[in-house]
């Protein structure tokens, strides 16, 4: 009986503890980064952005900040529209095997260059205002921090100095978002072609799903005998 009760016990305990379903992507994110070809970088360099929400987005009022003194220390303004659950892919104006042969949405040049990283990290930020606007203590919508130490002390959406969220990606190599919080470092970039979908970020496990709801199960049951011994004192 009462290694039946313990195991009454673990299963509650796993309901309880169960993690509540996140919230799937909702918004306009960085989803890919290409910043170090095997070769001059110039032409080369992009950045993908993944729009999870349910409409498409006007991106007039939007730009990026890069660097790794700043986001002000290079900035592009965005335009054109990206739809519902839609990639978008912004630079070039070059395209070869070297940089995942990419289809640009908008053909942009970088001028000044992408950071390399090393030990100092640097960082890409989203901002949804006009790049002219952008200096040193704006606050982005969206980031990612690569490299080893945040040394600048660049911000993230929270407007406190970001975590640094992924390495350096080496020549050829692309940084990559993987679901709503996590980046990678990926040896084949592939622009336009990322794994994020608006309606299967971070949902639980079926596993977890039936431990939540047989915890619960064995909860009300225990309610119930416990109030029958109360009637019955």
């Amino acid at each position: 009986m009462r290694s039946y009760q313990g195991f009454l016990g673990l299963i509650t305990l796993a309901g309880l503890c169960a993690p509540a379903e996140a919230s799937p992507i909702d918004r306009l994110i960085l989803s890919e980064v290409f910043y170090d070809r095997a070769g001059p970088d110039s032409g080369f360099e992009w950045v993908e952005l993944f729009n999870g929400s349910s409409q498409a987005i006007d991106l007039s009022g939007w730009s990026l900040g890069y660097g790794g003194s700043s986001y002000a220390a290079g900035t592009a303004q965005l335009e054109g529209s990206v739809g519902a659950a839609q990639y978008f892919l912004v630079g070039g104006p070059l395209s070869d095997a070297t940089n995942g042969q990419p289809t640009f949405d908008l053909t942009l040049n970088f001028a000044p260059d992408l950071q390399n990283s090393g030990t100092l990290a640097d960082g890409v930020a989203l901002f949804n205002m006009m790049a002219a606007a952008i200096s040193p203590a704006t606050v982005p919508v969206d980031a990612v921090i690569y490299g080893v130490t945040n040394s600048s002390l660049l911000l993230d959406e929270s407007g406190r100095p970001g975590a640094v969220l992924v390495g350096d990606a080496a020549s050829g190599q692309s940084l990559t978002r993987i679901d709503a919080r996590n980046w990678r470092v990926s040896e084949i970039p592939s622009p336009g072609e990322g794994g994020l979908d608006a309606a299967s970020v971070d949902e639980p496990t079926s596993a977890v799903l039936f431990l939540g709801a047989l915890g619960a199960l064995v909860l009300a049951r225990r309610r119930r005998d416990r109030a029958r011994i109360s009637s019955t004192i």
